[in-house]
This record gives structure tokens, sequence and C-alpha cells, in this order.
């Protein structure tokens, strides 16, 4: 394994608890604070895992997209310092938004949730902007939307919000719901 050469130990508490966390759910010792969870073969349901096991073991609420805004131990552990928690989780989830083409915008499936595309972008040209839309909600922030209607027009409106004009590249998939 190549990180033994960059390996960076945990510096404080939290980072060793973060670290133990993901030794324990990958089977890799030791995680380097500077590692990255995808890298060391993390992937969606892991990272769901990961976040149900923050909460469960440092009682601290990690919503899944600082995960893949951020995806070492360092970057989680100083996030989960500042305590900046918004009042209510965006819908919008940048999973990769750098890039000089058209951003690609992909609906979550039932379920509510966009990880299910970190999987995906890891394989998109490095060009290609890549956003998720969660179900408004997801984490109890706020409530879920009730009609098909409400949900389309906040959607649009967090699209717009980082492509003002058309046209929209939307995608999403199913499992026999209309």
């Amino acid at each position: 394994r190549e990180l033994e050469q960059t390996f960076v130990a945990p510096r404080d508490e939290l980072e060793h608890q973060l670290a133990r966390i993901w030794e324990d759910l990958l089977g890799i010792t030791p995680v380097g604070v500077t590692d990255s969870f995808f890298d060391l073969g993390g992937h969606s349901l892991l990272a769901v895992r990961l976040v149900a096991q923050v909460q469960e073991r440092l009682g601290k609420r990690l919503p899944l997209a600082a995960l893949f805004q951020g995806d070492t131990v360092e970057q989680l552990a100083n996030y989960l310092r500042r305590q900046e928690f918004p009042e209510a989780i965006p819908s919008l989830v940048p999973i990769k938004p750098d890039g000089s083409r058209p951003p690609l915008f992909f609906i979550h499936p039932s379920g509510g949730s966009v990880h299910w595309y970190f999987d995906l972008a890891k394989h998109l040209d490095r060009e290609q902007p890549f956003y998720g839309l969660q179900a408004q909600g997801l984490q109890a922030d706020r409530p879920l939307h009730s009609r098909i209607e409400d949900m389309a027009a906040h959607y649009v409106r967090e699209i717009r919000a980082v492509q003002p004009t058309g046209p929209y590249q939307v995608g999403s998939w199913s499992m026999g719901v209309v």
C-alpha cells in the first residue's frame, strides 16, 4: 500500500476516534488523517454506515454530504469541530462541483438520499460537474414534501442557483416509481 509513505497519524482525540471508526468499517489499519475514505475502499453504502457510526459513537450529527465534500479524517474532524450545522440541510449536494462542462443534476431515488450517486461520480470525466438533489427534510431538519409539484419547484430553484439558465441535464434512477 502506497499510503505508508505519506501516513499522517491522528493528532487529537477526535481524529483518533474517527480513524478508529474508519478502521472498523474498512478493515484497514492504520488509517491516517489524510487518507481518502474512497481511496481506501469506501463506497456509498459504507458512507451511510460511517455517518451512523459517528452519530452513535461520538454523538455528533454528520450530514452525508460532508463526507463527499471532504473525505479525509482531517477534513471531517475540522467539520465536526466547527459545529457549523445549518438549520436546514440543503437539498442540492455538490458531489463533484468542478469542471468545465455543463453540470449534471441527479434527483434522488426512493428514500430521498443521493449517496447512491457517489460511486457513479467517481467514474465521470474530471471536467464533468455532478450534483445530487436529496429530499428536503431527509435529516428531519424540515418537513418532507407531500406533493410532487412542490418537490419539483424546490428542485428547480436549487438547480437554478447553480445554473441560472438552461438547457439542463437532469437524471435519476427509479425502481418502478413514476
